[in-house]
C-alpha cells in the first residue's frame, strides 16, 4: 500500500470554492440508478472482478500536540477495550439496542470508567432521497474540488494519492454541533451550508453511507460509516449536545481518563479504529495525557465488479507508463459497454466503470501534452463535477469501453493547515460551551489536528457465478494467464499512463478520489 513520504508543506495559493448545479448530480444518480434496475441476471459461471476494500479515517484532536507515529500498518496486535471486552459497534439497529444511560454531574458528562453512548444508524430509505440530501452530496463534491487539489500540489514524489471528501466532510459537520454558535459560521462557510439545512440532511447524508446491499441472502457490497467522539473525565461537556450528536448525527460518545488512564484510552481508540475498519488499519499512536477530546470518523466501502451480462474481461499485458518515464507491463481488464459517449474535453478523456451495486470509478486520462497534475485541480473537477455523460447523438444511442489496470493509493497526513490555507482561515476554535476542565476551569480549546488517512485497493480476481464479495487489502495478485492485446482491438479509452480517479457511490456522493502515477 502506497503513503505519501513527502508530509504536508504549505499550500502554494489559496482556492476560491465554487458550486456544482443540484440538478445536475441529482440526474447523475437517476441515470445510474435506472441503469442498474435494467440489467438481468446471466445463467452460468462468469468471470467476477472485484472492486476492493477502499477505508478511510478522520481523527480531528482537540489538544496541544499529539504524537502520531504511524497510522499505516503498525506492528502489534490490537487492544482490547473495557477489560479484554470489544466495545461493539453497532449499524443498522434500533435505538433501544446497546444504550447506556449518561452518567451526569451538574448536567456534564462524566464517569470514571471508559463508558459508551451508543448511536445506532437507522436504514436508508426512499424517504431520505430529497433535493436537501442532493445539496448536501453537491456540498460534499464541492469541498471535495477545493481542498484535496491544494494537498496533492505538495505531492513533490509523486506517490499514489487517496483522499476521501465524504469522511472529512462528515467530520467537519460533527465539529461544528461542538463549537460556539458564534465560532462555527467558519466552518458552515466550508461546508458550504448552514446549522439548519445540515441538522436537517445530515441524518440522510450518514444513512446514504451506511447500506448493505443483499443478494440472494448474501452480502455483495457494503459502505459503512462509523462516528465517534472521545472525551476526557477532567472535562465536563454540554449533555444536551452529546445527546444531538448520538440521535442527530449518529455519533457515539466514549470517555474516560487521558491523564490517569492514558494507556487504556489509546489502546481503546486503536482497537475502535482496527474495528470499524476492517483491519485495514492497525494504528500506532500516542495521543498525550493533556487530551481534552479526539473525534474519530471512519468509512469503509466493498463491492464487487458486475457478475451479470456486463462482466470485466481481461484483455491481456498492455504498457502502462509511468510518472518517471518507465513502462510496466502489466494485465489489463475491460469494462462491459457502457452506454454512453466518452467525455472529452481540451485537455482529458474521460469515462466511468460500474460496480455490482451502482458505485461508479470515474477516470480521466490527460491527452497528449498534459499530464495528471493537470486534472487534479480545482477547476477540472469541478468542470468535471458539472458534466454529464451524452448518451445520446445525432447518430442514436451511444456505448463505449474502457480498459485499466489495477491500482492502490493511500495518504496519511495532517490537513489542519491546508484546510485553513484554502479557507484564508487562522484558526479553528471556540469549544467554551461544550468543553470545560474540570480542575482548571479553562475553556479555551482550539482544534490542533485534523489526521486523515485513507487506503484504497482496486483489484480483480476470478471467482463462480455465485460467489459473495471477496475482500483483499493486502498480498500479491493472483497470476493471470493473458496475451498481448491484439493491435485491431480498438478501445474508446485506454488507461495506460498517470491518471486521476473519482470514487461515488450510487447517489453520486465522492467517497474518494485522487491521482495514480505508477502501477
Amino acid at each position: 500500500m502506497v503513503d505519501i513520504e513527502s508530509r504536508l508543506q504549505n499550500a502554494s495559493e489559496n482556492i476560491k470554492v465554487s458550486f456544482v448545479d443540484p440538478a445536475i448530480v441529482l440526474n447523475k444518480a437517476k441515470i445510474r440508478k435506472e441503469k442498474q434496475k435494467n440489467v438481468k441476471k446471466k445463467n452460468g459461471f462468469t468471470l467476477s472482478f472485484v472492486a476492493l476494500a477502499l477505508c478511510a479515517f478522520v481523527a480531528i484532536i482537540i489538544v496541544p500536540s499529539v504524537k502520531l507515529i504511524n497510522i499505516f500498518d503498525a506492528p502489534g496486535n490490537s487492544a482490547d477495550v473495557n477489560n479484554g471486552e470489544r466495545t461493539p459497534i453497532n449499524n443498522n439497529t434500533s435505538k433501544d439496542d446497546d444504550v447506556e444511560e449518561t452518567p451526569q454531574s451538574e448536567g456534564k458528562i462524566y464517569d470514571k470508567n471508559l463508558k459508551r453512548l451508543s448511536a445506532p444508524i437507522g436504514q436508508f430509505t426512499a424517504q431520505d432521497e430529497t433535493e436537501g440530501l442532493n445539496d448536501l452530496i453537491k456540498n460534499v463534491n464541492t469541498f471535495s474540488t477545493s481542498l484535496f487539489s491544494n494537498i496533492s500540489a505538495t505531492n513533490l514524489k509523486k506517490v499514489n494519492t487517496s483522499f476521501s471528501p465524504a469522511s472529512l466532510y462528515c467530520s467537519l459537520s460533527i465539529l461544528s454541533k461542538t463549537m460556539d454558535s458564534d465560532k462555527n459560521d467558519t466552518l458552515f462557510d466550508i461546508l458550504g451550508t448552514s446549522q439548519e439545512e445540515l441538522d436537517k440532511y445530515f441524518p440522510s447524508l450518514i444513512r446514504s453511507c451506511n447500506r448493505k446491499f443483499m443478494q440472494d441472502d448474501n452480502c455483495v457490497g457494503r459502505e459503512v460509516i462509523n462516528n465517534s467522539i472521545w472525551l476526557d473525565n477532567n472535562h465536563y461537556y454540554d449533555e444536551n449536545v452529546l445527546k444531538q450528536l448520538s440521535e442527530n448525527y449518529y455519533t457515539s460518545s466514549y470517555w474516560g481518563d487521558f491523564s490517569t488512564e492514558n494507556d487504556l484510552m489509546n489502546k481503546s481508540i486503536k482497537e475502535y479504529i482496527y474495528d470499524v475498519s476492517e483491519g485495514l488499519f492497525n494504528p500506532s499512536i500516542q495521543f498525550p495525557k493533556t487530551t481534552s477530546l479526539v473525534l474519530l470518523n471512519g468509512l469503509y466501502f466493498d463491492d464487487q465488479w458486475n457478475e451479470l451480462d456486463n462482466s470485466l474481461t481481461p484483455v491481456g499485458l498492455h504498457e502502462f507508463h509511468n510518472v518517471d518515464g518507465t513502462t510496466k507491463s502489466i494485465p489489463f481488464y475491460s469494462t462491459h459497454k457502457t452506454n454512453a459517449k466518452i467525455m472529452e474535453t481540451e485537455k482529458y478523456k474521460s469515462m466511468y466503470v460500474e460496480t455490482l451495486n451502482g458505485f461508479t470509478i470515474d477516470f480521466l486520462v490527460p491527452k497528449d501534452g498534459y499530464d495528471a497534475d493537470d486534472l487534479y485541480t480545482s477547476d477540472v473537477l469541478l468542470e468535471h463535477e458539472n458534466q454529464t455523460y451524452v448518451e445520446f447523438d445525432s447518430e442514436g444511442a451511444c456505448e463505449s469501453k474502457i480498459i485499466f489496470p489495477e491500482f492502490a493509493a493511500g495518504y496519511q497526513g495532517n490537513v489542519l493547515k491546508p484546510i485553513l490555507d484554502t479557507f484564508n482561515l487562522s484558526k479553528l476554535d471556540g469549544f467554551s460551551n461544550f468543553a470545560t476542565n474540570k480542575n482548571t476551569g479553562e475553556n479555551d480549546f482550539g482544534v490542533s489536528s485534523i489526521v486523515h488517512a485513507t487506503k484504497i485497493n482496486i483489484k480483480s480476481e476470478s471467482s463462480g457465478a455465485n460467489s459473495v464479495n471477496v475482500i483483499v487489502s493486502d498480498g500479491e495478485s493472483k497470476e493471470i494467464e493473458t496475451e498481448d492485446i491484439k493491435s485491431d482491438i480498438k478501445y474508446d479509452l485506454i488507461v495506460d499512463r498517470p491518471f486521476v480517479y473519482v470514487i461515488k457511490d450510487s447517489l453520486g456522493t465522492t467517497l474518494f478520489n485522487g491521482t495514480i502515477y505508477n502501477v
